[in-house]
C-alpha cells in the first residue's frame, strides 16, 4: 500500500487515470482491512479513506502552490506542469466554484441553498473554468508568437 502511495505521490504527470487506480486500489485494500478489523461498517469505510486518499493526491499541487503563497509571497511556475491538463482543468473548475459559492453565500447569506441552486451554481462555475481555461491557453499562444519589428 504505502509502495502505490509512493507511486501516485511521485507519478508525472498526476493524472486522471493514476487517481482513478489510487482510488479503486485504497477502496479494495481499505475494505479488506475494515473487515479483518470487523469493523460495522466496512464498506462505508473503505469508500471515505478511498476518496480522501484520492483527494489529498489531487489537491498536492494546490497545496504546494499555497504554501509557496503564505511562505513566500509568490508562487513557483511549474508547479501544475506535473499535473496531466484535464487535472489542471478540474483546478479551475474546483477553485471558480469555491468562489461562486462564495459570493453567493456572501450576496444572500440568511437562505440556504437548495440542490437546485447548487445545480444552477456547479454549471455556472463549469462554463466559468472552460472560460478561464480557454483564456489562458489563448494568452499563451499569443504571448509564444514572435511578434516582427518594423
Amino acid at each position: 500500500m504505502l509502495a502505490l502511495i509512493y507511486v501516485a505521490m511521485t507519478a508525472k504527470p498526476l493524472s486522471l487515470r493514476r487517481l482513478l487506480m489510487l482510488f479503486v486500489v485504497t477502496l479494495v485494500l481499505a475494505n479488506a482491512v475494515f473487515g479483518l478489523l470487523h469493523e460495522k461498517h466496512a464498506s462505508n469505510a473503505a469508500l471515505v479513506a478511498a476518496a480522501a486518499m484520492a483527494f489529498v493526491m489531487w489537491s498536492m499541487p494546490l497545496m504546494v502552490l499555497a504554501r509557496h503563497g503564505i511562505l513566500y509571497r509568490g508562487l513557483p511556475i511549474g508547479t501544475l506542469d506535473r499535473a496531466s491538463g484535464f487535472v489542471r482543468w478540474t483546478y479551475v473548475f474546483a477553485l471558480t466554484l469555491v468562489v461562486v459559492l462564495a459570493l453567493r453565500e456572501l450576496i444572500d447569506a440568511s437562505r440556504q441553498i437548495t440542490l437546485a441552486e447548487l445545480t444552477q451554481l456547479t454549471s455556472i462555475g463549469g462554463l466559468a473554468s472552460v472560460a478561464l481555461v480557454r483564456g489562458f491557453s489563448a494568452l499563451n499562444q499569443c504571448s509564444s508568437r514572435s511578434v516582427p519589428r518594423l
